[in-house]
């Protein structure tokens, strides 16, 4: 199995201390303790960034990535 990689841009700003959802379609495996997040140089790096996965519906939320 070859992992993916992802890249985002937003096109509005994002609240501080905002989070990202991302809905997985079926098609892609998700191998949750695989899942990482590596920040912007200019996004804060002192936040604690979680990276979770709910298999019941699909999403990858990304949690404090942003200050």
């Amino acid at each position: 199995m070859v992992p993916y990689e992802f890249s985002f841009e937003t096109k509005n700003a994002l609240f501080v201390a905002g989070d990202i959802a991302v809905i997985v379609p079926r098609e892609i495996e998700v191998n949750a303790a695989a899942l990482a997040f590596t920040p912007l140089a200019s996004i804060s790096l002192t936040n604690t960034i979680a990276v979770k996965w709910e298999e019941a519906t699909r999403t990858i939320t990304i949690d404090n990535a942003f200050e």
